[in-house]
């Protein structure tokens, strides 16, 4: 039970490795699990050129920044390898899942592209971060 303090001891200290990631996750379920007919999903979309493909680079930028993101605020109290091993496969799963989600909801469908593009966010995420770990 000692090892429990400092943890909650840090977490209380340093809210903001928290908070980011977890905004940054709430966007994206927010993004990828609205109806067909949310204005706001319709906009950002549009905004960022209302094609598949642009549809399929967002979800590759925002599963990119997810994995980098959660590894940040891990590696402040674990060892940043450790993190990474938890982070990327979590991370994985939780893209396959929201796509595969949006099957069930209307107005919108699962894409084997955006399938691709959250997993291959993931990886590059976690390949960039154990670039620079081993770099240092």
């Amino acid at each position: 039970m000692n090892h429990i303090q400092p943890l909650i001891h840090r977490l209380q200290r340093q809210p903001i490795r928290w908070c980011i990631p977890l905004v940054w996750t709430s966007t994206i379920l927010y993004l990828t699990l609205s109806t067909g007919n949310n204005k706001n999903v319709s906009w950002v979309s549009k905004l960022a050129g209302g094609t598949e493909i642009t549809d399929a680079l967002g979800h590759f930028v925002m599963f990119t920044v997810l994995v980098v993101l959660w590894h940040w605020a891990g590696s402040a109290y674990y060892p940043a390898m450790l993190v990474l091993k938890v982070v990327a496969p979590l991370c994985f799963i939780f893209g396959m899942s929201v796509e595969a989600s949006q099957h069930w909801i209307e107005g919108r469908g699962m894409s084997w592209l955006d399938f691709l593009a959250n997993g291959g966010g993931v990886l590059l995420g976690a390949r960039w971060i154990l670039y620079q770990l081993q770099k240092d």
